[in-house]
């Protein structure tokens, strides 16, 4: 799966990122998403998605990974989506090896 959907897998990290229309990874997510949370050592919020009809961030969704479970909120601090921006940007970078 590396290189698929903007993905890096590096050390046991996936880090995936897709911006496109008629999304490949959203048609995927939801048949991966319970085993990605199943098997994930992360917790927490793991990723986001939006409508690209909205306006803005603040009607993104918010995704997490408890217990093993996927859920889904709403955003409510716009700063929690620029902080996991940043993260998955370092993950995604090639390694310096």
């Amino acid at each position: 799966m590396e290189g698929s959907f903007g993905s890096s897998f590096f050390e046991g990290r996936l880090a995936v990122r897709e911006v496109t229309h008629e999304d490949l990874l959203f048609n995927t997510w939801y048949e991966l998403s319970s085993w990605l949370a199943s098997i994930s050592s992360t917790s927490g919020l793991v990723g986001y998605y939006r409508n690209l009809e909205a306006d803005s961030l603040e009607e993104a969704t918010l995704i997490y990974f408890e217990d093993g479970q996927v859920s889904e909120s709403s955003v409510e601090d716009i700063q929690v989506i620029d902080d996991f921006s940043q993260t998955l940007e370092a993950a995604l970078l090639p390694s310096e090896t």
